[in-house]
């Protein structure tokens, strides 16, 4: 198995609305990027590029973690505009 490589980030927004509800959710709130699972269908996989990574090898072998994620969900979830 090749080595994994964590890439530490200090995220603005952690709560994003989906265009599509999914399961019956308007909202995801995703505290890394990318997984150690090989799924090729995994829809997820061209959230990388926004990081610069690739899709492919990268998502698998370099994780994203937001590391202060607990702090803005609290502070999102905190603000009078939240429905």
């Amino acid at each position: 198995m090749p080595p994994v490589f964590f890439q530490e980030v200090r995220c603005k927004r952690l709560l994003q609305r989906l265009a599509v509800a999914a399961l019956g959710c308007r909202w995801t709130a995703n505290p890394y990027l990318g997984c150690q699972h090989p799924c090729a269908y995994c829809y997820t996989r061209g959230s990388h590029r926004y990081v610069g990574h690739r899709g492919g090898e990268d998502f698998e072998q370099r994780i994203v973690v937001k590391v202060n994620a607990a702090a803005v969900l609290r502070e999102e979830l905190g603000r009078p505009s939240w429905p």
